[in-house]
């Protein structure tokens, strides 16, 4: 009778094991991770920006440098007193520099290398004009609120008693001799006036020949020595490129350019001024909004956006998206969001 039972037990754990070994395993789906190094009062980031072998992430009050030292992440954090960092506004990152207000009236540059009080360069503008009335900062939907260029030009727009005009400090990184931070210099300024009444800045940003300045009513090329080239007689919000064609989104609808000059009407979709603008390379166009981000497609005679899986980071708002040591960082209002590049384009199935 022994014999009979240790024999029906065996046959049951066979059983058992047959039927589970017919069941599928579901791969589980990759979500956003949360990186832990932006708690507390880092959470709330602003911009990033990724430069060769480093990622800089702009916090409210504090400047972050992610880089690679014997194969591992590591992270440098420089804090920034008395910085006038709402969230409203997208200070700009560049490979050298950083420029941010210090107050109402006062521009601070800082070199990327070790930020500080001690580093930072500041221009008052009442000194430069005195007509200033106040900064002309576009929101942090549309773009960064100042342009900085790969030559090391800032354009400020701003508001005077005699209309709205751009400053353009020509500026000078001189790198550290003893490792501790490197020197900013103002080498010169000019002052270049957009319209004599107040018609607010709405876009502003680099060009390969300087920077787009654009208002409500037109939109401007403006060379790094102060020569302003009328391109358009409407506005521009936002300009992004994608396989190797320039689009930008102007009031009147999308428009295409392969000089950033010369324009062919593309579309007119209003859903595409509700978004803000990422390429992580030329031919990965990313739209986001709030925490939803998407892929866009611009082909010869269609549009489309495709939404991407957001596990993870529901309920953060995306502030900006860069690719870094194989990863897409996602900074937000409360922390910093990481996947592997080889998982980002994982998408929502269609309702």
């Amino acid at each position: 009778m022994k014999k009979i039972l240790i024999l029906g037990l065996g046959l049951l754990l066979a059983s058992c094991q047959e039927k589970e070994e017919a069941v599928t395993p579901v791969t589980p789906a990759v979500i956003w991770q949360e990186d832990d190094r932006f708690l507390f009062d880092a959470r709330i980031q602003t911009n990033s920006y990724a430069a060769g072998s480093s990622l800089y992430l702009m916090g409210l009050n504090n400047f972050s440098r992610l880089t690679q030292e014997k194969g591992k992440s590591v992270i440098s954090r420089s804090l920034l007193e008395r910085v006038n960092n709402p969230i409203q506004f997208k200070y700009p990152i560049s490979a050298t520099l950083t420029a941010l207000a210090y107050d109402q009236s006062t521009i601070v540059v800082y070199p990327i290398h070790y930020p500080s009080i001690q580093s930072g360069k500041g221009i008052l503008m009442t000194r430069i004009d005195p007509g200033f009335q106040a900064f002309d900062f576009v929101s942090a939907a549309t773009g960064e609120c100042m342009s900085l260029s790969s030559d090391n030009v800032l354009a400020v727009p701003y508001r005077a008693t005699d209309g709205m005009k751009i400053l353009l400090a020509k500026l000078q990184v001189t790198p550290s001799s003893t490792g501790l931070y490197d020197e900013v210099k103002v080498l010169d300024t000019r002052v270049v006036p957009i319209h004599p009444y107040h018609v607010p800045t709405q876009y502003v940003g680099n060009h390969p020949e300087g920077f787009y300045v654009a208002n409500g009513e037109a939109t401007y090329l403006l060379s790094p020595d102060g020569n302003l080239q009328k391109l358009r007689d409407t506005g521009l919000q936002r300009v992004f490129p994608y396989k190797q064609q320039v689009y930008g989104l102007f009031n009147d609808g999308l428009h295409a350019s392969p000089d950033g000059k010369n324009w062919t009407f593309k579309a007119d979709i209003e859903t595409l001024k509700l978004l803000s603008y990422a390429s992580l390379h030329d031919t990965l166009l990313l739209g986001t909004f709030n925490d939803q981000m998407f892929q866009i497609r611009i082909k010869p005679t269609s549009i489309n956006m495709l939404e991407l899986k957001n596990d993870g980071l529901k309920g953060n708002k995306i502030t900006s998206v860069s690719l870094y040591d194989h990863k897409v960082y996602v900074t937000t209002l409360s922390g910093v969001f990481v996947k592997d590049e080889k998982d980002f384009l994982s998408y929502k199935d269609a309702l």
